[in-house]
């Protein structure tokens, strides 16, 4: 083309005719080629951003897939499930640190009475009630669950048995709903140097809470009562 325009020689008008030509068909071609990957890189970006929207919606799925398997969906705690993996971990972790571990077990007082004479929906709205004030007094690190029925579970790691008594009569009497009657009892027990699982330390607060049933809205560790007595001081100590 270049020869075309700088020979010394007139060009003749097909050849400057087919010269125009090409350089037309030429631009257009690379426009249009431009325009081309102009649409194939917007595509491109459309579906990148529409596969990055799927993966973080597919994200948040499996989180909140995650979150209610560990959650209880009346009361809004943890479930058996996590209730049981974070204790095998505290329990682990108390063993590695030799550090104390405490265990509340509770289990709401007449419960069955409650649905019977007022409906499950009441007993359902209990459940929730005494859930809540109980997980507003505990620490940030312990676990309160929902172990399954009308029984509650509340892991502390770092507590001595004395601490969780302290504890314990704290939330009986936070609990304390006079004008529905609604008590609780409370099992408590700690972990012991030769615990290896929390097996033992479950049934050791198992024994404790049926001790504590026995009475009704009482607090028990071990084989003693360990109820609020005159001005707030610990009978059973």
């Amino acid at each position: 083309i270049a020869l075309v325009f700088m020979s010394p020689r007139p060009v003749p008008a097909s050849d400057a005719m087919t010269t125009a030509y090409y350089l037309v068909t030429a631009a257009v071609i690379a426009m249009l080629g431009q325009v081309y990957r102009d649409r194939l890189a917007w595509r491109e970006f459309r579906t990148r951003a529409a596969l990055e929207r799927s993966q973080e919606r597919s994200r948040e799925l499996l989180g909140e897939l995650e979150r209610l398997s560990r959650e209880d969906g009346l009361t809004g705690l943890a479930n058996r499930r996590c209730w049981d993996e974070q204790l095998l971990r505290e329990v682990e972790r108390a063993r590695r640190g030799s550090r104390p571990l405490s265990v509340l077990l509770c289990d709401v007082d007449h419960f069955k009475q409650i649905n019977d004479h007022h409906g499950h929906a009441e007993g359902d709205a209990v459940l929730r009630r005494v859930g809540e004030r109980i997980a507003s007094r505990v620490r940030a690190g312990d676990v309160v669950a929902r172990l399954g029925g009308d029984e509650l579970g509340v892991c502390c790691p770092d507590t001595t048995m004395e601490e969780a008594v302290a504890l314990a009569l704290q939330l009986r009497a936070v609990v304390i709903d006079r004008g529905s009657s609604v008590t609780v009892s409370i099992g408590v027990a700690t972990l012991e140097p030769g615990d290896d699982t929390p097996d033992p330390l479950l049934d050791r607060a198992d024994r404790a809470l049926y001790r504590a049933k026995l009475t009704r809205d009482s607090v028990w560790a071990g084989d003693r009562p360990r109820d609020a007595g005159p001005a707030g001081r610990l009978t059973g100590v």
